[in-house]
């Protein structure tokens, strides 16, 4: 009703002592439901892979994506996730390119080096504007320029200040798409 072309969703976190085969048959037919009513509305969903729930590899979400098998399930994209766990986010990307609707950019200054343990330690990552951390926004926009991505990027900014972080990430972003253009 809004006109929206997405709407974002996540898998969730899999239930304290379910049986994880069980809440993946769960959730694939939760998402065909949901993607055949977005379907139905003329809309696409984006299903974020997120730190902590079902679908955080790109591997899990690739098998969400091929089981359920509707065009009106795609993926909002965000490298932030990947590089917070030392996974290759540059790899997922390429993976998950075909999918990706929506992309999220997010910062963060590594105080050491995450774990590939699919968990977090927030007393190792402080989220900043884009820029002033550790990630390498200009690759990122490159690969996705290099396949063509013609999507949504919106920033994602979880610091206190979110003014002044929204100005130095602009700073910091447009100069970049400048040079992609």
């Amino acid at each position: 009703a809004l006109g929206a072309p997405c709407v974002g969703t996540r898998t969730g976190r899999c239930p304290g002592g379910a049986d994880r085969f069980a809440a993946r048959d769960a959730l694939v037919a939760a998402l065909r439901e949901a993607a055949e009513a977005a379907s139905a509305s003329g809309v696409v969903l984006a299903l974020e892979p997120h730190v902590g729930h079902m679908g955080v590899t790109w591997e899990s979400v690739l098998s969400l994506l091929t089981t359920v098998d509707s065009d009106a399930l795609r993926v909002s994209f965000d490298a932030g996730h990947y590089f917070a766990l030392g996974l290759d986010d540059r790899v997922a990307l390429r993976q998950l390119s075909a999918y990706v609707v929506h992309d999220h950019l997010r910062d963060y200054r590594r105080r050491q080096r995450p774990l590939a343990d699919l968990q977090l330690d927030p007393a190792n990552l402080e989220a900043v504007a884009l820029g002033e951390g550790d990630f390498d926004f200009a690759q990122h926009l490159e690969d996705l320029d290099a396949w063509g991505f013609d999507g949504v990027c919106s920033a994602a900014l979880f610091v206190p200040d979110v003014r002044a972080a929204l100005k130095h990430s602009a700073d910091h972003v447009r100069p970049l798409l400048e040079r992609i253009e």
